[in-house]
Formats: C-alpha cells, structure tokens, sequence
C-alpha cells in the first residue's frame, strides 16, 4: 500500500469530510504520467487530501496549522512546534500543497481511476463530486462553474479527457 496527494479547495474539503464527495475529476495528460492525479495508484491506496491552511499560535494550545475549510486548528507535534511559530510572523495562507504530512485530517482510499471526457459527466457524477443540488440549479451547471474556477474558461470548452478519482472514506478524523 502507496500514498499519494491530492490537492483539494475548501470547498471540496467540506463536501469530503460531509461524506458527500466520492470522485474527484482531474485533467489527464496521457502523454505525461507523471502529471496525473495518482499516478501508478492501486486499490487500497490511501490518498492525503491537502488542503489550504496557515501557521496558528493559539493562546491556549501553541503553536499548529488552522485550516482555511472550516478554521479548525491542529497543535504541531514536538519537532515542528518552532517551525509553526517562525511559520506564523511570514503569510497568512499557505497553499494546499504545502501542507505538512503531519497535518493532513483527511485521508482517503483509493478505489480506481477510469478515464473519460469532461463533458460525459451525468448528474449523478456532478453530485458525488462533492456538488450539493441547489433550488433551481442544476448539478451539472454547479460542476461547470466549479471547474472554470479551478482550471479555467478555455479548459472547460477544451472537453479535455479526465482521470476521475474514485475514493471512500479511510478515517473519520474529530478534527
């Protein structure tokens, strides 16, 4: 059993630990392995969801990392307790994909990887992307903006073909 990263937005990060994002679509390059998502992952992988964060002192607590999806804090462990105080006097946010392992709340199970074009998406796959049905919205509308956010416009009308990430739950973590 491997360990891979992904990296996730806030928003994705919700919808992960709500229990309501399954897939996660991300652009397949099949000419350059190495820039997939999950590259060589096999069944029962788990997967490190990264996620936003920044260095936190909490008062009460020291110093840790406070997630930018929900402000929850994490204190550091004993050999990163300076880092995360130094950390803290530079940038507010830190994107994803520094998020120290240690720190990682999420953790998933990789279940496969099928590759498709992004327009293929049915609305069922829109919402087990995470993508809540909202009055008068369609899922599919809701994951077309989403995407635009993420990849762009050009991307979008690009249809480009996409790994989508199959995933379940490995750890309910309190944090």
């Amino acid at each position: 059993m491997r360990e891979h990263s992904l990296v996730f937005s806030t928003t994705n990060i919700l919808a992960l630990r709500a229990g309501h994002q399954v897939s996660s679509r991300r652009p397949y390059h099949p000419d350059l392995e190495s820039a997939n998502a999950c590259p060589n992952a096999e069944p029962g992988d788990r997967i490190l969801c990264r996620e936003p964060w920044r260095p936190y002192v909490d008062p009460d607590l020291g110093p840790g990392i406070k997630y930018a999806a929900d402000g929850a804090f994490i204190a550091a462990p004993a050999d990163a307790k300076a880092w995360c105080s130094q950390l803290a006097k530079s940038r507010p946010w830190w994107p994803a994909y520094r998020l120290p392992a240690w720190a990682v709340r999420t953790i998933l199970t990789y279940i496969a990887a099928p590759t498709e074009r992004l327009h293929d998406i049915t609305r069922m796959a829109a919402i087990e992307e995470g993508i809540e049905p909202r009055l008068h919205r369609c899922p599919l509308e809701l994951f077309a903006n989403h995407w635009r956010r993420t990849y762009g416009e050009q991307s979008w009308h690009a249809n480009p073909l996409v790994r989508i990430v199959r995933f379940e739950r490995f750890n309910p973590v309190p944090v």
